[in-house]
């Protein structure tokens, strides 16, 4: 009998990180994240990329924070966007949050990266600073964002998410 039958625990869920971080995928993880930010700066390969996937648009309160890492453990309103100063890859996702704004790359195996995955949370890392004073612009407000059909986000305000 294993362990995780032992203590009644999900494998995948819990042990999946660990798993990830042992191979040598991680370092080459890391290494291709300081190559992106290279090739952002020298190529026009545009303003955000993508960390886990994004649906056609997002709809959802928006709150704009400093850093993940402070509202972690809280419970939030469901269908919240966080706008985020800085990520670590390190944090937890706050129950109720559906997207994360952030203009700090993160690593795609990060936990952060693999729990967003697992929970089908957005991560989209911005690199245009007028896009991101745009949506903090729209803090505590109901809006959706979207990708045009040039792959450019867009936001707005939303009636009601």
């Amino acid at each position: 009998t294993s362990l995780a039958s032992l203590l009644n625990v999900a494998i995948s869920s819990t042990f999946a990180e660990d798993t990830i971080r042992s191979t040598g995928l991680s370092a080459l993880s890391l290494l291709l994240t300081a190559v992106n930010q290279q090739l952002r700066s020298t190529t026009d390969l545009g303003s955000w990329e993508t960390i886990t996937p994004v649906r056609q648009s997002i709809i959802g309160r928006l709150l704009v924070i400093e850093r993940l890492e402070d509202v972690q453990n809280q419970e939030l309103s469901d269908h919240t966007i966080l706008c985020c100063q800085s990520i670590n890859g390190n944090e937890d996702i706050p129950v109720g949050v559906i997207a994360i704004f952030a203009s700090s790359p993160v690593d795609v195996l990060s936990h952060l990266a693999v729990r967003a995955r697992n929970e089908q949370v957005s991560i989209i890392i911005c690199y245009d600073g007028d896009f991101l004073e745009q949506l903090r612009g729209f803090d505590t407000r109901n809006v959706v964002v979207a990708v045009d059909r040039r792959g450019d986000l867009a936001v707005e305000c939303h009636p009601q998410a």
